[in-house]
């Protein structure tokens, strides 16, 4: 390994004096190193007389290629984009960002270079320049994709940007501090934060918000460091982050991606962490067991105390740790694309390279092996396209994306997300941190000077050259989690209070044992193989006589309502005395009485339909109608009194004062549900403390609201916001909304509101919009789901549904439908063919290309079945 100082690599003043250089980022091609420094000015610098000595004295051999200048203040960061490295985004105090993209023009409109370094040699020209930030522009990161621009700044809010049109996308509002580092998963599921306040926060991309704030490693630590640079490792398994403390010792803390704990450091420093950066490339070296190979990672790390550590990943050593390099803090690290070479800068104004030799970090993974190690690690990575119907496929969904609406941006940002698998090896944490104050290391780096003049400096490895104490990675102690839509021609809405029906409980039983808990003997099951006993409690339970004892309405001296007589005629009007004894039912149009009865108790709910109405007593009678005023029925018997009548087409539901619910077809006098008890539904949630023995504790839940849909099926709504509806043939309630995912009664039973959804969450609602027979819904929540599939790159999931939707003919075993026999297979779903709506989601699902193979077999598959169905036509 050689370490070198290109004194070439500078900034300076007016008065030739170097100045600090605060940022550098190397092109992903690696031929250009772009910097940044307090002259105010973006300088790019040609890689080549670095890598070659002999360049490096070719004077014909250019080392400055440009000096870009459009800022006012000091230039805090700069950062290619990534994969060509189309666009140089630079950060000022200044408060700007200037997106820089090279000129073929002529060069002229580049400032002349320094004596020292040459004149400029390439044009470069400012594209954009972005405002918004209040305050100096602290950090920069683009998305692995280009798709986003993250910055931040000394504020405390986070800017989006869009990578294409540079747009302001969003507004990150979390952080109380300034935010000083910013760092991209590299699958673009998350983007990680570190502020001043002392926490690291991770947010989800889908739908922006805070996935996850991260504060012990940060508590005890200095507000000193200029920057908080952090770094995501290129496997996706870990950041490293900056400027923690454990034991009075700076460190580099390490949250791994399994459930974001921060139990590993990096020790070793004698200084607060300034920055990290983790190499681009993945190495093998032989495991520490001598058997065999391990892949690992590698990252460094630049502290206040001048030093620059580089680690590996997959042990608890240093591969090296420089102390006579710099004379100042290390503010920024790159790597080379090849990750043969490190270059960091610093405050004295000094850019230093550390080139590795071969062997050094291990043997670098060639790109074959390094996809196949990312796939392991569940990082979905960009697929080649294997024919041309891929592209009309990817042609398809992008015309369709288009025309679906104008708020197209904003529709993408809510599209979810999910962690992607963990290596199996992360880092390791071999021993504790010590409280006992660092002692300054004896040894010293061995320095030898070439013929050219260059320092050839021997690295100190840390099992030989530091103290015991230093340069390994320590556990710490875990971190603590710590408008109205307009009714649907269906509808039959019925809102019942705002407190929701009144109700009394019986009392609750107490259980067995003083806490309520079952007692001990009998209570605990062990398993013969040794795995722990399981402990059994009792829960809460609600009397069996009567259970619940819902409100009923209070007698009322009239009740008028309007019943619909069908299309194009007036309402009648029904109207309930209950003055008289025996109580008097009218129904009239306009000034004309239709017809009237006698009741002989009085009436407490009245509904009705173009097909009947429906008069519910006082004493558990209910009465039927037809529009004439025909008694289509005996009197009805109810087990309790009406709590709650409604109806809808031909049906009637009734929900009794016991707790009990009835849905009649009164037209063809057939039963859909046949006294179901709902207490289980206004049951609390369970809880095994005294306290939830209590009646005084128990929460009063009750019917907020009830829906009855056309085809006969309830919908519920407890004053928890929790919705139910009945499931006809399974004869069971199930849970198809709750407080944060509503049903929208007035709108058929759709959700409320839409937002990101994880793919359980639109699995969900696709079983719910099929339970509620929502064929619209279903519908645009299958395309969503279909969306999801494609950037999650759930592929067997993918294929599964469209085994699904395409029936007998797929050939694949996966799906329900194709272990089942082959009759039994329905074509159609809430009347919608199946096969039509697989063709519907082969365009967003063909969005992930590794997809293209299995699309194009149900594609071709489809075509076969049109072009048979079209032939079998033609012969009849």
């Amino acid at each position: 390994m050689y370490i070198f100082t290109p004194q070439w690599i500078t900034h300076t003043n007016e008065k030739s004096h170097k100045t600090p250089i605060y940022s550098l980022a190397v092109h992903p091609l690696g031929k250009r190193l772009a910097t940044g420094g307090q002259d105010s000015k973006v300088k790019l610098w040609n890689t080549a007389p670095v890598y070659e000595e002999t360049l490096e004295r070719d004077p014909d051999t250019p080392k400055l290629l440009a000096t870009l200048a459009a800022h006012s203040g000091s230039v805090l960061c700069v950062r290619w984009s990534n994969d060509e490295g189309l666009y140089l985004a630079s950060g000022s105090d200044d408060y700007k960002i200037v997106l820089w993209k090279h000129d073929n023009s002529n060069i002229s409109r580049n400032l002349l270079g320094e004596s020292d370094a040459g004149p400029p040699t390439e044009s470069w020209r400012a594209v954009k320049v972005l405002r918004g930030h209040e305050s100096d522009v602290a950090d920069l990161a683009w998305s692995p994709d280009n798709t986003y621009l993250a910055s931040c700044g000394f504020e405390t809010t986070i800017y989006i940007w869009d990578g294409k049109t540079f747009n302001l996308l969003q507004k990150l509002h979390a952080h109380t501090a300034f935010v000083k580092g910013v760092t991209w998963d590299p699958v673009g599921k998350y983007l990680a934060s570190q502020s001043d306040d002392k926490t690291t926060k991770i947010w989800r991309v889908s739908d922006w918000t805070e996935e996850k704030s991260i504060t012990k490693p940060y508590e005890a630590a200095a507000s000193t460091t200029f920057f908080r640079r952090l770094s995501w490792s290129p496997e996706g398994s870990c950041i490293v982050t900056a400027n923690g403390e454990s034991g009075n010792r700076p460190v580099a803390p390490i949250i791994q991606r399994d459930g974001w704990d921060a139990e590993v450091n990096l020790v070793g420093h004698s200084g607060p962490i300034e920055c990290a950066q983790f190499n681009p490339q993945l190495f093998d070296i032989p495991a520490q067991d001598g058997k065999g190979t391990t892949v690992t990672g590698v990252c460094a790390v630049g502290s206040q105390d001048n030093t620059i550590s580089v680690w590996r990943t997959s042990n608890a050593h240093a591969v090296t740790v420089n102390r006579e390099f710099f004379q100042h803090s290390i503010l920024d690290l790159s790597w080379s694309p090849d990750g043969d070479c490190l270059f960091a800068c610093s405050y004295d104004g000094t850019v230093g390279v550390l080139a590795f030799s071969d062997g050094d970090l291990g043997t670098r993974l060639p790109a074959s092996e390094k996809e196949r190690v990312l796939n392991t690690l569940g990082v979905k990575r960009k697929a080649v396209i294997e024919s041309v119907s891929q592209l009309g496929l990817e042609e398809t969904n992008r015309v369709a994306e288009k025309e679906a609406s104008s708020s197209r941006i904003s529709a993408l940002l809510g599209n979810g997300s999910s962690v992607v698998s963990t290596p199996t090896k992360p880092f390791t944490a071999p021993r504790p941190v010590t409280n006992s104050t660092p002692t300054p290391s004896t040894s010293t780096q061995k320095v030898s000077q070439t013929p050219d003049g260059r320092k050839r400096i021997k690295p100190i490895f840390l099992s030989t050259g530091l103290e015991p104490n230093e340069g390994f990675m320590t556990p710490q102690t875990p971190v603590p989690f710590s408008g109205a839509p307009q009714q649907s021609s269906d509808a039959s809405e019925n809102l019942i209070g705002s407190g929701g029906i009144p109700i009394g409980t019986g009392k609750r039983r107490k259980l067995n044992g003083e806490n309520g808990h079952a007692p001990t003997n009998g209570a605990l099951h062990s398993t013969e193989s040794g795995n722990p006993a399981v402990q059994y409690v009792l829960p809460t339970v609600m009397e069996t006589q009567q259970p619940v004892n819902l409100a009923i309405p209070a007698v009322q001296s009239s009740i008028v309502i309007q019943i619909p007589a069908g299309k194009g005629s007036n309402p009648y009007s029904l109207e309930c005395d209950n003055r008289q004894k025996p109580a008097k039912i009218m129904c009239s149009k306009g000034s004309e009485l239709v017809w009237a009865d006698f009741i002989h108790s009085p009436a407490i709910h009245v509904t009705g339909t173009p097909s009947f109405v429906a008069v519910a007593c006082e004493d558990g009678s209910l009465f039927t109608y037809s529009p004439a005023g025909r008694r289509m029925l005996p009197c009805i018997a109810l087990e309790g009194a009406a709590s709650f009548v409604t109806s809808q087409g031909d049906y009637l539901m009734c929900l009794t004062a016991v707790g009990t619910i009835n849905v009649w077809n009164i037209v063809r006098q057939t039963t859909a549900i046949h006294r179901s008890s709902i207490i289980h539904l206004l049951r609390a949630p369970f809880k095994t403390s005294d306290d939830s023995l209590s009646t005084n504790s128990t929460p009063r839940i009750t019917i907020k609201s009830a829906y009855l849909k056309k085809e006969g099926i309830p919908i519920l709504t407890t004053t928890l916001n929790d919705s139910y509806t009945y499931h006809p043939t399974m004869q069971v309630w199930m849970k198809v909304g709750d407080s944060s995912e509503p049903v929208d009664m007035m709108n058929g039973g759709g959700a409320a509101y839409a937002g990101s959804k994880t793919l359980s969450q639109l699995e969900n609602q696709m079983a719910c919009k099929a339970t509620l027979r929502l064929p619209k819904e279903y519908m645009t929540c299958l395309q969503r789901y279909a969306v999801k599939l494609a950037d999650e790159g759930a592929i067997t999931k993918s294929q599964e549904l469209c085994d699904e939707l395409m029936g007998p003919r797929s050939s694949s075993s996966l799906s329900i439908g194709n272990r089942r026999n082959p009759n039994e297979w329905d074509p159609l779903i809430l009347g919608m063919p199946k096969r039509t709506l697989l063709s519907s989601i082969i365009p967003p699902l063909s969005k992930n290309r590794s997809l293209q193979r299995t699309l194009e077999h149900y594609k071709t598959t489809l075509a076969e079945i049109r072009e048979e169905e079209h032939h079998k036509s033609m012969q009849l």
